[in-house]
């Protein structure tokens, strides 16, 4: 469906933009809005992130830098291990690692052309990041990306399905929590695969502090939600649900 988008939408949303990005951020986007390719500047990240032409980067740019996606932790304390399920081009983890200056970021995308934005976005951050090129799923083996999501402008909505020889590397849960050990926050925005991530024996999660996950579906919720049980307090930031159980989670 088209979303029509007038002019006081479109001042509203400059202005909403100047104030969050400043001068030299705003232009920087206004310049990647015409023309892509570009390097945008925001306070809301140490280094300036990459804006491929053409891609849905400057939708997810202004989520995660004009919007704000993630004010919604940043109130936490003592992260200093975070895993990013679903980094797409790795503005999230920008911000994150710029939030908290103490973490390090372990990041998982399964696309491989969002793989090369993420490692170029996340590149100056150096040994504070690691990269994992796979799909997040209930057990390791393979996937592929659904291709009715593999359409120009779908970068941010790449899914991911069972394959009996896929191409895409899944990884599970535990997995990744024999390389990082405790996480302190887990960012999970997986375009649906989050029922099969907490399906099944999900005893993982005494691993996990902090819980920020963008569900997609009412079954999604219910999988979810029966998962996590009472081991966190749970609040909803627009689309985010917010699990918070990390006791240095108090509000600064």
């Amino acid at each position: 469906m088209k979303v029509e988008f007038g002019f006081t939408d479109r001042v509203r949303l400059y202005r909403k933009a100047m104030a969050a990005l400043g001068p030299k951020g705003f232009i920087d986007r206004s310049r990647a809005n015409r023309t892509g390719n570009s390097w945008v500047r925001t306070p809301l990240s140490d280094e300036p992130v990459y804006v491929r032409r053409g891609t849905s980067d400057r939708l997810v740019f202004d989520q995660i830098f004009v919007d704000r996606e993630y004010r919604c932790i940043d109130h936490l304390r003592g992260i200093r291990t975070v895993v990013d399920a679903g980094a797409n081009v790795g503005y999230s983890s920008a911000y994150l690692l710029t939030r908290f200056p103490e973490a390090r970021a372990l990041c998982i995308e399964p696309d491989a052309s969002n793989f090369r934005a993420l490692r170029q976005n996340l590149g100056p951050w150096g040994s504070r990041v690691t990269y994992l090129q796979a799909a997040l799923w209930h057990e390791p083996g393979y996937v592929d990306i659904r291709s009715d999501t593999l359409g120009s402008g779908q970068e941010w909505g790449r899914q991911v399905e069972a394959a009996d020889s896929g191409s895409v590397r899944a990884v599970s849960m535990p997995e990744i929590i024999a390389k990082t050990g405790q996480i302190d926050l887990l960012k999970i925005d997986i375009e649906g695969a989050e029922k099969e991530v907490f399906a099944g024996d999900t005893s993982w999660l005494d691993g996990v502090g902090n819980i920020v996950v963008e569900l997609h579906s009412d079954e999604d919720r219910r999988v979810f939600f029966a998962a996590i049980g009472n081991r966190y307090t749970i609040s909803q930031c627009e689309e985010l649900t917010v699990c918070l159980g990390h006791p240095n989670a108090a509000r600064g």
